[in-house]
């Protein structure tokens, strides 16, 4: 990926589900098709590829398991900031 490429979503187990081979799993994280966080930052060096995601979780900064009636974490508190204190995009129509 290059410029252009922030704000992209990092996605978790994407695609349909699948039967894995006997002995194998998913993993921890069963969820399917979920956004873990978004593209960020990268090198402008075209010799350098590594990008870097800001991840959607639960921090010292934004420990909540839920903030309002939205998720957890960072995400969650700006999402219920948007949706409803800050911005009242749901009063708007833009939220769920």
């Amino acid at each position: 990926m290059t410029g252009g490429s922030s704000g992209g979503p990092w996605l978790l187990n994407l695609g349909v589900s699948a039967t894995p081979d006997t002995g194998l799993t998913y993993g921890k994280v069963t969820t399917r098709n979920a956004i873990v966080g978004v593209t960020s930052w990268g090198y402008n060096d075209k010799g350098i590829k590594i990008q870097g995601a800001s991840m959607f979780a639960t921090n010292d900064e934004f420990p909540n398991a839920k903030y309002g009636i939205r998720g957890g974490g960072n995400i969650g508190a700006f999402v219920d900031f948007a949706c409803e204190s800050g911005w009242g995009l749901q009063a708007l129509g833009y939220c769920r």
